[in-house]
């Protein structure tokens, strides 16, 4: 270890302590996220669960890698370590179709992206407005006594979808795209980041100084499909101007009404009612012993669903509300599904250091930081956004500049 690269007294070890308390995590934890960070080996130093103790106690000073590597970890700035106290943390976001004592007890996971959430929608509001970008963003203009099939046509026309637009695709990925582009040409930011789906399941923001963000998780049950779905949701949300949320899918409580209207809204945008009509039809299953059953298997709710590129999410609200399934079933369906064992969506494929970038921020990110007045902010300063070192910045920047159409 040389000198230089030791920080000597600015380092608060009680700011080591908060920044890893704030997302419960262990000292294991920590070590355990650190291996996984993304970039490969080599790209950050390693941390002992010893160092990190020796660290939070004072007795031993962390270099400069290691605190970068420590606010990649706990996704905040470095200069979190060099305060005397915790600074004052957005408290915009309200909890949403949980129980009241459930934020409390969110997985590390969890809050680890939903601290990473309010971050990026903070500092792009905050260089949108520093480099006095003209970014104008969508209006609301729902209402939640609103029928949710006018909202859903309404909502349509705006992003110029329809079932022409459907055909051109190839699968739900192509979908998910599609409607992510749209909506983010909207001037709404959206950010992939990994969420228990068992806590929450997407997110929305738009608080006083950030533009309009919609957060869907990266690894969801039914990957594109079901991202698909959580992005129209939260989308749902930002039309009825409702700032400040963050909700699952499932709604309990007193906004279990809101939850339905967003469900049952963001099912319309997907698909109109000449749209499974015609998809059932070509189904070929017996729809009268479904009617007299009330019984639909997932292969058979997959049968209906897939020329339509949407999820189960999205047949099981409509099979309910058009009363070829009974009540509660979507509610049921979603335990049902939750339950099973989940594997991990990109599974199949690593994405590249600039793809993980690209998907995270999307379009409205890569199109902030690809623009010309972009060039006046700080490397390190991105380089922290993107969780990226400084040496691999240019290669980055790129991509965003060159391959942001594939978002």
């Amino acid at each position: 270890m040389s000198t230089t690269d030791v920080v000597h007294k600015w380092v608060e070890p009680r700011m080591l302590r908060w920044a890893r308390a704030r997302l419960h995590l262990e000292a294991a934890d920590v070590v355990e996220r650190v291996a996984r960070l993304p970039g490969g080996a080599g790209s950050y130093r390693s941390v002992s669960a010893e160092a990190l103790a020796a660290w939070e106690e004072g007795r031993l000073q962390p270099t400069m890698a290691d605190l970068e590597t420590l606010a990649t970890t706990y996704d905040c700035p470095v200069g979190y370590f060099f305060l005397q106290q915790p600074p004052a943390e957005s408290k915009d976001l309200s909890f949403r179709g949980l129980d009241l004592s459930k934020p409390g007890q969110l997985g590390p996971e969890t809050l680890v992206s939903i601290e990473r959430f309010k971050f990026l929608a903070v500092w792009f509001g905050n260089v949108i407005n520093d480099l006095g970008l003209d970014w104008p963003v969508m209006t609301g203009s729902a209402n939640p006594n609103d029928p949710p099939g006018e909202v859903a046509r309404r909502e349509r026309a705006r992003v110029g979808f329809s079932p022409a637009v459907r055909k051109d695709w190839v699968d739900a990925n192509e979908a998910f795209s599609w409607w992510r582009r749209a909506i983010e040409g909207l001037g709404v930011f959206v950010f992939e980041l990994k969420l228990d789906p068992n806590e929450v399941r997407g997110a929305a923001l738009w608080a006083p100084g950030t533009p309009p963000c919609i957060l869907v998780n990266r690894h969801d049950a039914e990957s594109a499909a079901g991202r698909l779905f959580s992005l129209l949701h939260e989308y749902v949300h930002l039309t009825v101007t409702r700032p400040g949320c963050v909700c699952d899918l499932r709604g309990t409580g007193q906004e279990a009404e809101m939850e339905t209207f967003a469900n049952e809204a963001a099912a319309k945008m997907l698909v109109q009612d000449e749209d499974f009509d015609a998809a059932l039809h070509e189904s070929g299953l017996d729809l009268e012993a479904l009617r007299m059953g009330h019984h639909w298997s997932d292969a058979e709710i997959d049968r209906v669903r897939r020329p339509l590129r949407v999820s189960r999410d999205v047949l099981a609200i409509i099979l309910e509300r058009r009363n070829l399934a009974p009540p509660g079933f979507y509610r049921h369906r979603r335990g049902h599904w939750d339950a099973r064992p989940r594997g991990n969506g990109w599974a199949r494929h690593h994405p590249t250091r600039a793809e993980r970038v690209l998907r995270e921020i999307g379009y409205s990110g890569s199109r902030v930081l690809s623009g010309e007045r972009a060039s006046s902010l700080s490397p390190l300063d991105v380089g922290d956004l993107l969780r990226v070192k400084v040496d691999h910045l240019d290669q980055v920047l790129a991509a965003l500049r060159d391959g942001g159409r594939q978002v």
